[in-house]
């Protein structure tokens, strides 16, 4: 669709191109990214014909963009600047129309049946039908940021080329916009040029993305490989942390801020639990980072509230769990938000606690036990069908002092597990209906909580150190509350 060889110009010394290239194909949505002064809003107007290069060639479907008329252009590229203060008072309907004079045979030429009918699509699309007779200036800036887009799309063209469009806009208005071309994109084949300053934002809804560093291309590629922390370091300037997307799989750069911690002070104490026959709790001083099965707070997050709450009942629905643990979390004065809750049928006196520190790490690990609804995973199945009264569950909490990686999180469940189902082994503790060794409750809880101060620790398997002792306490301690069980 665009091809861009060895282009070099611009104006002034500070915003000039050097021997640019790469290709835009038609129906992507391509993003532009580059630090302030690197470039993008000079290649803006060099694709949109604005300036013109000093050196090299931009090839619009194939043919050299200076052979362009000005309104043949204008036919193929459309161009949605920056949002900026507007003082006349067209309507919004007169606004959008401006878009069709490309079309126009001159400049008295009144609009066609044909031209109302695509401008009535575009308000329609861009949600702003219902607005058609306001004026401009009676506008938000997002509405009118999506008057500029509806103008632009009445233009009919094959490429849009947006100049940070949605700068200045709240997050509604940003995904609103950013949605309404990303559908357009898909449904019309229009090929997007869109400059970004937010990183994330590019990420999600760009096909590629195009890295500036004064005036040349850095990187050119997927946004997954382009938001690689190395390419940000070397640009920006700045190191940065990069995390997957929750629900699609797009890279997002997260700034750590410096922060002054304390590394001697010792954070985890028996001071800091509380045993009742309802609950035991634990306060952290300051959030730990956490990964744990529970159905309440479970997941990943940072939490400085931890509670294992006795449930009578055998089976209780996950709703009147959450209406009952929202009133016990109010009673303790603590956020639901900010706590992470597991339950147990086990009579909380059948637990067992310990505390290690090393010259590496310290470690505080509680367990509560029972397995009165022991079963074998590998035979699972047959519990399918199968009712119980009663419920046995192992609930293990491991609290680390130090830093862990994002898989070593992962690797001390797995150690844990591992040693769970070593001490059930040893205790003889079998499944009831297949006769075999359990491996544990089907309600079981895991918990990794971590303050990720102080030395990095890289791993959590049985055999790294941090894993070793993950594995010997956790066996130690499940032995000692099922005895008491």
């Amino acid at each position: 669709m665009i091809q861009v060889e060895n282009v070099s110009g611009g104006y002034g010394e500070k915003f000039r191109m050097e021997n640019v290239s790469f290709r835009v194909e038609k129906g992507e949505f391509f993003g532009i990214i580059g630090p302030n002064g690197s470039g993008k809003t000079t290649l803006a107007k060099m694709l949109s014909g604005i300036i013109k290069p000093e050196r090299g060639d931009i090839f619009l479907k194939k043919r050299n963009i200076n052979d362009f008329r000005p309104k043949d252009l204008a036919k193929t590229i459309a161009v949605l600047p920056q949002i900026a203060e507007t003082s006349f008072r067209f309507t919004v309907r007169e606004t959008v129309a401006l878009g069709r004079y490309a079309h126009q045979t001159n400049i008295f030429s009144m609009l066609t049946k044909e031209d109302d009918a695509i401008i009535d699509d575009v308000l329609e699309y861009t949600h702003m039908k219902e607005y058609e007779h306001k004026t401009i200036d009676q506008l938000s800036g997002g509405e009118k940021q999506r008057v500029f887009l509806a103008q632009a799309l009445a233009q009919e063209p094959e490429v849009i080329i947006l100049d940070e469009p949605t700068n200045h806009l709240d997050l509604a208005f940003q995904k609103e916009l950013l949605d309404l071309l990303k559908g357009w994109t898909d449904e019309n084949k229009l090929t997007v040029i869109a400059i970004f300053h937010d990183l994330n934002i590019a990420s999600l809804y760009c096909d590629r993305l195009l890295l500036l560093h004064e005036g040349k291309v850095h990187v050119c590629d997927a946004p997954n490989k382009v938001l690689q922390q190395k390419h940000i370091l070397q640009v920006y300037g700045t190191e940065v942390e990069h995390h997957v997307h929750p629900e699609i799989p797009k890279l997002q750069v997260v700034l750590t801020p410096k922060q002054k911690m304390s590394q001697n002070e010792q954070l985890f104490t028996t001071d800091q639990l509380t045993f009742t026959d309802e609950y035991i709790s634990f306060r952290s001083p300051i959030p730990l980072k956490t990964l744990s099965s529970s159905r309440f707070g479970g997941g990943s997050g940072w939490f400085k509230h931890f509670v294992n709450r006795y449930v009578a009942k055998a089976f209780v629905s996950q709703n009147e769990l959450n209406k009952e643990t929202k009133q016990l979390l109010k009673r303790l004065g603590v956020e639901p938000m900010d706590a992470v809750v597991t339950y147990t049928s086990v009579d909380l006196k059948h637990r067992a606690l310990e505390q290690v520190q090393t010259d590496q790490f310290a470690l505080f690990v509680v367990v509560t036990a029972g397995v009165a609804h022991a079963v074998d995973a590998s035979l699972g199945e047959k519990h399918e069908q199968e009712e119980r009264t009663e419920v046995g569950t192992i609930n293990t909490w491991i609290f680390i002092d130090g830093k862990l990686k994002d898989y070593a999180f992962v690797e001390a469940i797995v150690t844990a597990t591992e040693a769970k189902a070593k001490a059930l082994q040893v205790e003889n503790v079998k499944d009831r209906l297949t006769k075999t060794i359990a491996t544990g409750n089907p309600t079981d809880n895991i918990l990794i909580a971590a303050t990720q101060r102080g030395n990095v620790i890289e791993t959590a398997n049985s055999t790294s150190r941090l894993g070793a002792k993950i594995g010997e306490i956790v066996y130690r301690l499940i032995q000692k509350a099922l005895k008491q069980h």
